[in-house]
């Protein structure tokens, strides 16, 4: 199963989730002292298989997972996907350059925790103030895996019967540009309630409400 969002539909989602991490743009400034720069230029709402082929096609080298579960009308897992290289060097700007990037010390593990659950957080946030479904979210976890396992990886505990919102994001902080992705995988009910949640912010735009 597939769901088809009109050119409006797909509008609406795209600028949800820009004013989500806009609102983390901001947050992370402040952990990096840096101006920081948060995008989502595309939003793609496909099948798990859908998804897990996305994947493996544009990500070539072994990926970095933060990953948290939300409950509430929309139940799922949320995960910010980074290159495990170029998500490191994030880590490095946020904490002062002190650490190398050879290994993953507890330190920048902790740092990589805290930059998803400001990014997933403010995402979260912004469905749920927007859109009228209070969602609520566990802890962050890390993952490490190559692309082909790494959509199992990240949903372990959910059936491959799922709906992806596969978003490709921007990130600049300074003079590092990377690309990475955020990915909300939802069951087949909370997809369908997700995108009448969507057309009913449409229509009350609409009736000026």
């Amino acid at each position: 199963m597939s769901i088809v969002l009109n050119e409006m539909e797909r509008d609406v989602v795209t600028e949800l989730f820009n004013i989500g991490v806009g609102h983390a743009a901001a947050a992370f400034g402040e952990l990096t002292r840096e101006k920081v720069q948060l995008a989502v230029p595309r939003v793609d709402i496909v099948n798990y298989t859908e998804a897990a082929n996305q994947l493996a096609t544009v990500a070539g080298e072994p990926m970095i997972g933060i990953r948290q579960d939300f409950e509430g009308p929309l139940t799922g897992v949320a995960a910010l996907i980074f290159p495990e290289r170029r998500s490191l060097e994030i880590v490095r700007a946020a904490i002062d350059d002190r650490f190398p990037l050879d290994d993953v010390s507890e330190l920048e593990r902790e740092t990589l925790l805290e930059i998803g659950n400001i990014i997933l957080n403010s995402c979260l946030a912004a469905i749920s103030d927007m859109l009228g479904m209070p969602t609520s979210a566990s802890l962050p976890h890390l993952v490490q895996s190559a692309p082909p396992d790494l959509l199992d990886t990240l949903s372990a505990r959910t059936s491959i019967d799922r709906i992806v919102l596969f978003l490709h994001i921007d990130f600049s902080v300074s003079r590092l540009n990377v690309s990475g992705y955020l990915l909300f995988i939802l069951g087949v009910e909370g997809s369908a309630r997700f995108l009448e949640a969507v057309r009913g912010l449409i229509r009350r735009s609409e009736q000026g409400e």
